[in-house]
């Protein structure tokens, strides 16, 4: 699964975007600059299983901001 991820930011800021799978195992992790209102973010999951994941954008000081499930199929 190879997806975008994009998360409304008013201006420069860093985001932390992670990707859990189903039991809770840390997959994917990738911090970034996001400098423009909805700036994508690609995700590369292909090397992993099928299944459901979860995926959550973190701001700087470590707060969980948003999330959402994905399905890889």
């Amino acid at each position: 699964g190879l997806f975008n991820a994009a998360y409304y930011s008013a201006g420069a800021n860093v985001y932390t975007f992670t990707v859990t799978d189903s039991k809770g195992a840390l997959v994917y992790r990738k911090t970034s600059s996001i400098s423009n209102p909805y700036q994508r973010m690609e995700i590369n999951l292909r090397h992993h299983a099928k299944g459901l994941y979860i995926v959550a954008v973190y701001d700087k000081s470590g707060k969980r901001i948003a999330s959402s499930k994905v399905s890889i199929q």
